[in-house]
């Protein structure tokens, strides 16, 4: 056996001084919001024991009543990763919140208290999200989510139609004007620009200066910044020149502008809502739609359950291998509870639904792994790092180009300006990596592949050592009768059959399978015995009859079983495990991979598995112990292991991507990256190619959105661009990393 060799993860990079994830550039943060967090712990002054936070208690004074220890708030106003960066960050402004999780395509926060947390907590944590910029409402049900984002779309309706209405009148306004009109009409026609411009400055555009405040109050810019400075440049420098009498006026373009923008942050945010909701999860579940607790329903045989509820019928047979890992069904009887995303394998069933959706157990598994892939991977650092440094660069160099050109054209100073920062396009470069991690993430649960991380996505393109568990893994994971040597009469097969009787054990559910056509038929057998690790013993009139392993059975390359009568053996049955019909193929399309096989079972099996599979005996691994798989992958370097959820939890925990293939999905994700609920090799192929689309995707939409700035920025300097052209192209890019977001993940 090799011994692999190991090499140190990410060397030479730094870490955030708030949340310690990696920074390779030498910044001491590796996005805004840490900054801002920062900045406001170390501030003498944080701002929580202002007068301002006690009317915020106040207001949300009815949360008092509420008793859970978690709860799930809708933070209308969530609109970038920053914004879940910073919402995350709850826990160190209250000593009762144990943990915050965001959910960015619901715009969702589910909090839990510690234990011992006052009934007043609930409270402060409303007033907390309330006094970082965001309106905090407490969701009871989880149907609640979709009409607070219905409330949410409306309101951002109103305000784009606002805009739009107000932006097209002032069109008809302008033309005259931009037509030669002179004179008292014109400053007629401008006057009433004005006062069309103001719905637009103080109800539309409101949310562009609440959210650049509440960056600002931490002295951090985001992506508001800089179109709250274009509108107010816009608006003051117009209302400037209206007074004096002289001079261009912008309130037509500063409001098309701001309409344009209103409309794309819309667009973008009903992707998040469709592509990226807590629903998409469960589209494996047929049904959950239509039903509502206390409905009857029943569910045909071979159908999965689509709701948690209490079984109606006398009684029902349950693959339930989901939940507890185990091939055989389970047996319920009436009154018993079945979990959604079960099948049902016997006829038709009745169930009374209890829970629907996201209140299932399969859905609360769900909901948790999706909290947990929000963490941040490498690209989404670094699309926000790259995000906010657009923002600052592009709102200085526009202050400076102003600067330093208003003393050859004041006015074309001011249109360049503006049209940079107008065109400049921050949320498509932070939007377009969760984006697309988040569409991958949902390919990949559609297709029974269940991932904790966005960045398994980033692991897997570094891996090169892959070890697979042989039994389960790349094998059935069940015994199949392959040969008899000797002699077995139709008697003989019976009195075995007898022996076996209800046993669990592999062997005789291999011998149940291969003589089903005599599983009905049964001897008088007596004192029947079933020793663990040795045998089944039994007596038929005077005759003594066992089923044992042979002494040889090791040195062979299937299990071996003697079959005896009085001490004397009659026959010998061989069984192995067969090859998956799939792993030779999946297997020869990894040849750019190191593959190894990882196995408790003994050499000669494991070896004749490897022949099999075309794997050199050298990088096999026979008769490993759970510590011992556990050696060998800490001195592997960049590998994957796919095996057992309980057997191999150790191995799987400590690789550098973990895949369970068996075992409870609850439990093997507590030390797996990624659960397959098929079996088989397929899906860790499919993994690998929504993987490398992921990451081309990712780096394509970084790329889209850089090129985009970068060209569109010379432009507008170039005064190629004015700021209502710039206005129109500014949605482009959003539209450009959504379409390419979408077109990488089909």
């Amino acid at each position: 056996m090799d011994q692999l060799s190991s090499s140190p993860a990410y060397a030479g990079h730094g870490q955030c001084v708030y949340c310690k994830s990696l920074v390779s550039d030498g910044s001491q943060f590796c996005c805004s919001a840490c900054e801002a967090l920062y900045k406001l712990e170390t501030a003498e002054d944080k701002g929580i024991n202002s007068g301002h936070f006690e009317k915020l208690l106040e207001k949300h004074q009815a949360l008092s009543q509420i008793p859970a220890k978690s709860l799930t708030f809708y933070a209308e106003g969530l609109h970038c990763s920053s914004c879940v960066h910073l919402l995350e960050r709850l826990p160190e402004f209250s000593a009762h919140i144990a943990e915050a999780r965001v959910h960015f395509g619901e715009s969702t926060v589910h909090v839990i208290l510690k234990p011992g947390s006052p009934a007043t907590a609930w409270v402060e944590v409303a007033a907390m999200i309330e006094e970082l910029g965001y309106r905090p409402t407490a969701l009871i049900a989880s149907q609640d989510v979709r009409e607070k984002q219905k409330r949410e779309n409306r309101l951002a309706l109103q305000r784009i139609g606002v805009a739009g209405a107000c932006a097209g009148n002032m069109m008809l306004f302008v033309v005259p004007v931009y037509g030669g009109l002179e004179g008292s009409m014109a400053v007629l026609f401008n006057w009433m620009s004005f006062v069309l411009f103001l719905p637009i400055l103080f109800y539309s555009a409101r949310p562009f200066y609440q959210g650049a405040w509440n960056f600002l109050k931490y002295r951090v810019i985001n992506v508001d910044l800089p179109i709250v400075i274009a509108m107010f440049s816009g608006f003051f420098l117009s209302t400037y020149n209206l007074i004096r009498g002289e001079g261009p006026v912008y309130f037509d373009s500063t409001a098309s502008f701001l309409f344009l923008i209103l409309a794309s942050r819309y667009l973008l945010k009903r992707v998040q809502q469709k592509y990226l909701h807590q629903d998409a999860l469960l589209e494996g579940i047929e049904g959950r739609r239509d039903l509502q607790p206390g409905t009857e329903i029943t569910i045909l045989q071979g159908e999965k359950i689509p709701a948690d509820g209490i079984l109606l019928s006398p009684q029902a047979e349950v693959d339930m291998s989901l939940f507890n890992g185990e091939s055989l069904p389970e047996q319920f009887r009436e009154g018993m509870t079945l979990f959604a995303g079960s099948r049902l394998l016997s006829p038709e069933a009745r169930l009374r639904v209890e829970k629907t959706a996201l209140e299932t157990r399969w859905g609360k598994i769900l909901q948790q792994l999706r909290s947990d892939s929000v963490q941040k991977s490498r690209f989404i650092t670094l699309s926000d790092k790259l995000a906010q440094g657009l923002i600052a660069g592009v709102t200085g160099l526009a202050i400076l180009f102003f600067i330093f050109y208003a003393r050859i054209d004041f006015n074309q100073a001011l249109e360049r300006a503006l049209a940079l920062i107008v065109i400049a396009c921050p949320c498509a470069l932070a939007f377009g990596s969760p984006l697309a991690y988040g569409l991958s993430l949902r390919k990949a649960q559609k297709a029974g592949i269940l991932i904790r991380h966005a960045d398994v996505f980033e692991k897997l393109q570094d891996v090169r050592n892959i070890f697979f568990d042989k039994t389960g893994t790349l094998t059935e994971g069940t015994l199949t009768l392959s040969s008899i040597k000797g002699d077995l009469s139709e008697e003989d097969k019976k009195i075995i059959l007898a022996l076996e009787g209800q046993s669990t054990h592999p062997v005789a559910f291999a011998l149940r399978r291969a003589w089903k056509n005599l599983a009905g038929l049964s001897s008088s057998l007596e004192d029947r015995r079933e020793l663990l690790g040795q045998g089944v013993f039994g007596r038929l009139g005077n005759r003594r009859y066992s089923l044992t392993r042979s002494q040889n059975s090791h040195n062979q390359d299937s299990l071996v079983v003697e079959y005896s009568c009085d001490g004397l053996v009659k026959a010998h049955l061989f069984f192995y495990d067969p090859l998956r019909s799939e792993s030779k193929e999946i297997l020869t399309k990894l040849q750019d991979f190191d593959l190894h096989i990882l196995s408790g079972d003994k050499n000669q099996r494991v070896s004749k598995i490897a022949q099999e599979c075309g794997i050199p005996n050298n990088q096999c691994y026979a008769e490993m112990s759970p510590e011992q798989k556990l050696d060998v992958i800490q001195y592997s370097f960049h590998s994957c292991m796919i095996g057992d959820g309980a057997n191999d939890a150790l191995a799987l925990k400590a690789a550098d991507v973990g895949i369970a293939v068996k075992g409870s999905v609850d439990l093997s994700l507590m030390s797996a990256d990624v659960y397959f609920t098929r079996g088989g090799l397929a899906p860790f192929y499919e993994l690998l190619q929504i993987a490398r689309d992921a990451r081309f995707t990712v780096r394509r939409n970084l790329a889209i959105s850089l090129m985009y700035n970068t060209f569109g920025g010379a432009l507008a300097l170039g005064g190629f661009v004015s700021p209502m052209v710039a206005a129109i192209l500014m949605p482009v890019s959003s539209v450009l990393i959504l379409l390419s977001s979408i077109r990488g993940t089909r």
